[in-house]
Parts: structure tokens; sequence; C-alpha cells
């Protein structure tokens, strides 16, 4: 089977391919080449540099002697085969993937040329709009129950073999989340780290004290040296804080921002995380050694009840199976 896919969220086109290539047995390929531009078929970005980044055959990809173009995601440590629209309109294609919303009405017109092909709308975020005439749709948020004849919730599979139970260190905090200095919830980080200063306060992502972590293993790896993991944001499927409920490690979190989301079912005040609510006295008693080894066992054994990728691989066949 050929997946068509769009790319423009590294951790989500990581999932599409443990998905279909490692799981299902099919061959995956996302857009490259101007063409996707030139034809109204691609609306990542308007801006020249980032349409380079992922569609310049030019730059980083490389073309292999079956003609077929790769790029090395040095985050997710894969390779992406990538086709051009020519390649696209020449090979046989079962399934076409949109998991950018704004890519949902143009990939109905990739249709028209695969008239035997099927579209899966996937939703990673909870502020995307579906439109009516999505018939499938595979949505890792919780938020659009009810808005599709074919409807499947799903966790966003990641590896979880760096995710090792490892003891928690006393006294500290960590936060991963991009451009961390441009969010709302920087306030919060900045109230109580004065009011806690027996912990270490560390701030990793684009713009953070503590550098960027890729790939995946040294993200794993710092959580497993962390006592709490820092995460207050409006979710959509939620990388990082999967990530951190697979090493064992409870949030520090505002609980009321998950309500009807997937990321809700991992989450319990007192018990495998901390709200953000019960201030800086909850956190100083929850970092408390036998509490915090308390909670870490909470959130691991809480991730293992609540995520099954091999279970959830099944139903995603079923699914398949149901396509409009």
């Amino acid at each position: 089977m050929n997946v068509f896919c769009d790319f423009h969220h590294g951790g989500m086109y990581h999932a599409m391919h443990l998905l279909f290539v490692d799981r299902l047995g099919c061959n995956l390929y996302r857009p490259v080449g101007y063409e996707w531009v030139e034809r109204d078929l691609w609306h990542v970005s308007e801006l020249k540099p980032t349409q380079a980044a992922y569609l310049n055959p030019g730059g980083e990809h490389w073309r292999g002697e079956d003609g077929i173009w790769h790029w090395r995601d040095n985050g997710a440590e894969l390779q992406h085969d990538c086709i051009t629209f020519e390649q696209f309109w020449d090979m046989p294609i079962d399934l076409i993937i949109s998991t950018h919303p704004a890519h949902e009405e143009p990939y109905q017109r990739l249709l028209e040329l695969k008239p035997g092909a099927r579209l899966i709308r996937v939703c990673g975020n909870t502020g995307e709009v579906i439109h009516g005439k999505a018939g499938n749709v595979m949505d890792s948020t919780g938020y659009f129950r009810g808005q599709a004849e074919n409807y499947i919730v799903f966790h966003q599979e990641f590896p979880l073999e760096p995710f090792v139970d490892m003891l928690p260190p006393q006294g500290v905090i960590s936060q991963y989340l991009n451009f961390f200095r441009n969010h709302p919830s920087l306030a919060y980080w900045e109230k109580y780290r004065p009011e806690l200063p027996e912990y270490q306060w560390r701030m990793y992502g684009h713009q953070g004290d503590d550098g960027f972590l890729s790939p995946l293993g040294r993200i794993a790896a710092s959580m497993a040296d962390t006592s709490f993991v820092w995460h207050i944001k409006t979710e959509g499927y939620g990388h990082i804080i999967h990530n951190a409920y697979a090493a064992g490690r409870p949030v520090i979190t505002e609980i009321g921002r998950y309500r009807g989301y997937t990321a809700e079912a991992l989450l319990e005040d007192g018990v495998t995380c901390v709200d953000i609510s019960g201030g800086a006295d909850a956190i100083r008693h929850h970092g408390q050694p036998d509490e915090l080894l308390k909670m870490c066992e909470n959130a691991r054994e809480r991730f293992r009840q609540v995520v099954d990728f091999d279970a959830e691989e099944q139903e995603i066949r079923a699914f398949i199976e149901r396509l409009v």
C-alpha cells in the first residue's frame, strides 16, 4: 500500500512512520519540490525560506537510484521518502493523509487525480477545523468526537525504548516547550522560581537557557534526570506530556486545560501530577523523597494503563477497513 502524507511536525510524521511503515508495512511518501506550492497543494508556510527547508530538492534532500527523493530526519533518526508532484501523478496511491488543517481541502482535490484512494484527516491540535467533506478522521486530541462518519481517537506513537525506569533526582524542575519565553505560562515559571530556590530550574527548547534537545533519546535522558516536568499549556495531542509519563515523571500543570482531551486521563492531582493551583507548597510537598518516588511510580503506571500502542494498532486496522 502506498501512502502519501504531508509533513509539518516532526513528532507527528514520526508517528505516521511508526504506524504506516513499521506496523502496517506500507510505503510512506511526503511531498518535495516547489510544484506542490505552485499547484496550491502545500500550505505549511508562505515564507520562501520555510518552503525551501521542506521542499527544496537541491537542499538537504538527495535522490536515490530508484528516483525517490530522501531526507534525513535527525530528530526522529529516520529517513523520509519524498516524491514530486509528477512522481505522485505517476504512482499508484492508496491513502492520502492530511495532518495539517490547511491541507484538508487541497487534498480533496488530489482525490480527483487518484479516485481509488481514500483521504484520512489526522488531527493533532485542538484549534483545528474539520471541514464537512472529511469522512475519515484520526484524532489524537479527543476534541473532535462525532465530527466524521469514520472516526477514531488514537495516541501518536513514539519509541518507548529511550524511556527507562530510573529513580528520580531531588530538586529538579525541567520544561521542554519551544519558544517558552514567548509563552503565557512563562509568568508562572517566573513567579514560582524564586519561591522554590532549593530547586534547579532547567529550560530546554528553542530560546531555552539549557539548550535544544534532539534526538528523542536526549529528551528521555533529560527527563530521567528531573524530578518534575513543567508543562502548562493549551494542548493538542501533547508529545512532551506523554513523553514525561513514559519516563515516569509527574508534571506540574493546570489540569483544567486538558478537560476532554487525550492527556486528561494521565492527570490526577496529588497522584500523578501537581496542579499549579496548589502553589509552591504543593510542589515542595510532593518533591519530598518518599512523595516524589510514589508519584513517579504512579505516573509510569498511569501511562501503561492509558497508552497501549499495540492495542491501538488493531483498532486502527479496523478503522482503515471502514474507510469511506
